[in-house]
């Protein structure tokens, strides 16, 4: 399991995790925050893993947070087998916050 930073700016598609052959990313959790409103969706290669989500000013945040069930984490989100996983912002806007995710082999997905 690991947490990286997001700092993504551009409207569009923002590289958050390079995706590995073979692999899956699994979301576990994260927190997203945005300077301005614009709308934010999570992407691995052609899985959208959410639906656009709607973020306001500074001060609001969207967050899911780690957890556990009676069979592991739970998973917010798998992406494509070998997908890069994004952050799609409707607009050029400042969004930060962080991620926790794994890995995952292609035949462990529900």
């Amino acid at each position: 399991m690991w947490t990286v930073p997001i700092n993504a700016t551009a409207a569009g598609a923002n590289q958050i995790v390079a995706g590995v052959p073979g692999r899956r990313i699994v979301i576990l959790g994260y927190v997203l925050c945005a300077s301005a409103a614009v709308t934010a969706q999570w992407v691995s290669g052609a899985v959208n893993i959410s639906g656009p989500m709607s973020l306001t000013a500074a001060g609001d945040n969207i967050s899911a947070g780690p957890g556990r069930s009676e069979v592991g984490f739970f998973r917010w989100g798998t992406g494509a087998t070998g997908g890069d996983l994004t952050l799609t912002l409707g607009g050029a806007v400042q969004v930060g916050g962080h991620l926790t995710y794994t890995f995952i082999n292609p035949e462990d997905a529900p």
